[in-house]
């Protein structure tokens, strides 16, 4: 059997179908992504013939045997890909390609450490490295690392600069008939942290990207759209808005300064020409921190300039957890009158649903809107209980994990959240995770009952609870209340986070401490279990606004802006994600 044929223009799916019909839309003239680290400004054509350039550039690399499980119609054949790039353009460019060479898309951190890389090359079977030329010294190391570790020698391929990619050539933008992938096909691979362990690998399949692409046809966005893009592309949430901006036809700025900051997110709205924004609370309560720290004072005419940007935003939306009141208070006022837009979703299904931009007619932060287009919302336990999903926007499989993924589903199809809600006859609002005990700092899940019962393991340990203390630079953290035992009244936080990263890891520690004396007492039921409010309200106080800084000195804070290990990072550390996550 020959080399298999050369395919031609894009595969034969409604995904390809409207990217290349917002294309033939968008003007051949203006530009449509600006990325400004890798002085690229280029126009949605551009864009698609770069595509096809590095998707050539990928099949000439690889071998006839790779190609061939490429070409296959079988459903299950899934080729992953690593993408090991900053967020932009190349980033985008080689999602893309992969895709449309039926790869499976898997995307990582561009500064995730050594260890942890050669891991995933290993255990979700790299078959092709992607990175840009900026990359190669940190690529080099992870190749070598993988091979020493477990023989893993996945080919490695360079993203290329624009001027190698850019052809006047617009014949091969269209549609290959002859090329077709099973829709049931994996398209791309995600990790979640989940609660314990590594991360899941998370299968998106290519039905999803359609349904996507389906459910963004009737919509167009106005002329001049424009979206920033700040959030890391590795993650789902990340990357899905990019998508959707190009199925949209709007238009995407990748914002220039990294790690992103609220002064930064400030200086570029002043510049005008920004009309989505999509944020997390943590970066929505850094802008208010940096207005009201640093702009506030400004005249009043140079303060209008920050004001009128934010009142020019068509879309501003809140995503991957809830903005507490003050911030949503001070963003109603700052939009002229309208309330952030509230995006519910998960890793594994998106979009669930929302609270449009600009409803104000209720005010519970926890509401999460009513259901997306074809999404099917029920809770088990009639209008409150676990919130249950169904749709064509949910996730394939926990790769190669079958029992994980039946677990995730019950009988009737649905997909379990693990969140609990209610609805109120108008809007669903949420009231917590099914496990109660889960902290959720920045961006990482921690099971406070496995936490807690490490901490009663050390010897020095009489009684011991963990609590999730609210704190509005990183949602909340792990504190430990603890009473120690024997002679020994004085334990500093240091030793006991050292004392437990022998068993756990680092993102897990408790971040404060509290060791009550003989006299202070665990405020208790009758039925013998902590009275977590009144804990914390004895012991860990704080003001509405939920800062660390009105702690009482009693409790030994971590400085979280330094977050090291004077040991070598062990893979899991920080469950495969950038430490730039943690607020600097």
């Amino acid at each position: 059997m020959g080399a298999p044929a050369k395919q031609q223009g894009f595969p034969n799916d409604s995904f390809f179908k409207e990217i290349l019909r917002r294309a033939k839309l968008s003007s051949s003239d203006d530009w449509f992504i600006h990325d400004p680290a890798n002085n690229i400004k280029t126009t949605y054509t551009q864009l698609l013939q770069d595509v096809l350039t590095f998707k050539a550039t990928l099949r000439n690399s690889l071998s006839v045997d790779t190609l061939r499980g490429l070409d296959s119609s079988e459903e299950e054949t899934g080729l992953n890909f690593f993408i090991f790039a900053p967020s932009g353009y190349y980033f985008l460019v080689a999602f893309l390609a992969v895709l449309a060479l039926g790869g499976v898309a898997v995307p990582l951190a561009h500064n995730i450490n050594v260890e942890e890389a050669s891991y995933l090359l290993q255990k979700f079977r790299a078959v092709c490295l992607l990175s840009t030329p900026q990359q190669q010294s940190t690529i080099q190391k992870i190749l070598a690392h993988a091979n020493k570790a477990n023989g893993a020698t996945p080919l490695s391929v360079e993203l290329p600069f624009k001027d190698e990619t850019s052809t006047d050539d617009t014949t091969a933008l269209r549609i290959d008939n002859d090329t077709g992938f099973p829709p049931g096909r994996a398209a791309t691979l995600m990790f979640s942290s989940g609660t314990t362990g590594p991360p899941k690998g998370i299968v998106h399949s290519r039905r999803y990207w359609c349904a996507l692409a389906d459910s963004s046809a009737p919509r167009t966005s106005a002329e001049g759209s424009l979206s920033l893009s700040t959030r890391a592309m590795h993650w789902t949430g990340g990357l899905r808005p990019d998508v959707l901006s190009l199925l949209g036809g709007c238009r995407i700025e990748y914002l220039n300064d990294r790690p992103v900051n609220g002064s930064a997110l400030w200086e570029r709205l002043r510049k005008k020409g920004v009309t989505a924004l999509a944020l997390n609370p943590i970066m929505w309560n850094r802008m208010k921190q940096h207005y009201d720290d640093n702009l506030s004072a400004l005249p009043t005419e140079e303060l209008h300039g920050y004001v009128s940007a934010a009142r020019a935003l068509d879309m501003a939306s809140s995503v991957g957890g809830f903005v507490i009141g003050p911030v949503q208070l001070f963003w109603r006022k700052m939009l002229g009158n309208r309330s952030l837009q509230i995006f519910y979703a998960t890793t594994e299904a998106a979009p669930i649903m929302l609270q449009p931009f600009g409803a104000n007619e209720d005010s519970d932060e926890r509401v999460i809107g009513t259901p997306c287009a074809n999404v099917e919302v029920k809770l088990s336990e009639g209008h409150h209980g676990e919130i249950l999903v169904k749709g064509p926007f949910l996730f394939s499989c926990y790769y190669e994990d079958e029992k994980k993924t039946r677990e995730a589903f019950d009988e009737n199809g649905f997909y379990r959240t693990g969140d609990l809600g209610h609805f109120n006859g108008k809007h669903y609002i949420i009231d917590g995770r099914e496990s109660t005990d889960m902290i959720q700092f920045c961006f990482w899940n921690i099971p406070g009952l496995e936490l807690q019962s490490h901490i009663l393991s050390l010897p020095y340990i009489e009684e011991a609870y963990v609590l999730s203390v609210p704190d509005i630079q990183v949602r909340t953290r792990a504190a430990a209340l603890i009473r120690l035992k024997g002679p020994s009244k004085k334990l500093p936080l240091h030793k006991l986070r050292s004392d437990l990263s022998a068993t756990m890891p680092l993102y897990k520690l408790p971040t404060l401490m509290r060791a009550l004396d003989e006299h202070e007492q665990f405020p208790m039921t009758e039925s013998g279990r902590l009275q977590i409010k009144e804990a914390l309200r004895m012991y860990f106080p704080q003001t509405v606004n939920e800062r660390i800084e009105d702690l009482p000195p009693q409790v030994e804070v971590w400085d979280i802006t330094k977050e090291v290990s004077d040991k070598p990072l062990r893979p899991w550390d920080w469950s495969g994600l950038p430490l730039e996550l943690i607020p600097r």
